[in-house]
């Protein structure tokens, strides 16, 4: 399993982006990083993203990074979590933070994919 770890340059959050691996190995790596059991999914999980705000910590897996889809479901959880806890509600006014969010997050973590 490839880690990076992502600064948002805007709101300041780090992201601890892991690839490959099963779900099991993002669970037992959740567990050593935080000492908790992330809720159980099945064996056919390929992506899921986490947030723990007593340790201000935020991961997300995905299987493989080179499944568009699934990693962008990902990037839309985190840019909603992120967003809301900066207090910005999404609607029409919002829309472009949410957006240009999103478009940063899936950028960055796929330049990054292709540099292994």
């Amino acid at each position: 399993m490839k880690q990076y770890r992502i600064q948002d340059p805007v709101y300041g959050m780090k992201l601890n982006l892991f690839v490959g691996g099963s779900f099991k190995d993002y669970q037992n790596m959740l567990k050593h990083y935080t000492g908790t059991e992330q809720e159980h999914y099945d064996d056919e999980t390929e992506g899921i993203y986490s947030y723990f705000p007593e340790q201000e910590l935020y991961f997300m897996w995905v299987k493989d990074d080179k499944n568009i889809a699934i990693l962008a479901h990902e990037i839309l959880h985190l840019v909603f979590e992120l967003l809301h806890r900066k207090g910005i509600t999404y609607c029409s006014e919002s829309e472009e933070a949410f957006t240009y969010d999103f478009q940063w997050w899936l950028e960055t973590i796929l330049a990054k994919s292709k540099k292994k």
